[in-house]
């Protein structure tokens, strides 16, 4: 990520984590202690240069710019195919942590359950609010067609998980619920 905003333009820090925050949740932002280190390293590989630029009454900044090594090495990882990550049978179930839980939702009173799930379809529809206004102001100031159709995927994903969860909801309302069934022991 940071070399492909480098990409795009040279960049001090805290332009840097300014356009990466909102990857970030809000419980774990990202910190000088994080990109710093990262930008060395990028620039230990000769992949960014970094250039320092004298402030009044502040300490200099350093703006960070793209190699012609490192404009190749983000070119080629852009073209491959191979994403890079490990084949999982149920990759989607490490995508969203509510997933982990339904799994074992059988344990849960109809009550609860209910209240929780609700609440996941309220999150699920600010999220789409959220990504929809966004939406409207790339599309006002012209932003890149690409950068467009990632959020469209993120706004697609949580209508999905939106309309999943109501399914959830009506099954609970449709059918009662087995009870909880002791643990069996194998033999």
């Amino acid at each position: 990520m940071i070399l492909g905003l480098l990409l795009d333009a040279p960049a001090h820090g805290y332009e840097l984590r300014r356009c990466l925050a909102p990857f970030f949740g809000a419980g774990t932002p990202l910190n000088a202690g994080l990109l710093y280190p990262a930008l060395a390293k990028l620039e230990a590989r000769g992949w960014v240069t970094k250039r320092s630029v004298r402030q009044e009454r502040v300490p200099e900044k350093h703006v960070y710019s793209v190699t012609a090594a490192g404009r190749r090495e983000i070119l080629d990882w852009l073209g491959r195919s191979d994403t890079g990550e490990r084949p999982v049978r149920y990759d989607f179930f490490h995508r969203d942590p509510l997933l982990a839980r339904v799994v074992f939702f059988r344990h849960l009173s109809g009550d609860r359950l209910r209240v929780m799930l609700r609440d996941q379809v309220a999150q699920a529809e600010a999220r789409c609010d959220d990504y929809t206004q966004v939406r409207a102001g790339m599309l006002a100031r012209k932003a890149d067609p690409y950068r467009i159709r990632v959020l469209d995927f993120g706004l697609r994903y949580h209508r999905l998980r939106c309309a999943w969860i109501t399914e959830l909801l009506a099954g609970l309302d449709r059918q009662r619920r087995p009870s909880p069934s002791p643990r069996r022991r194998r033999r």
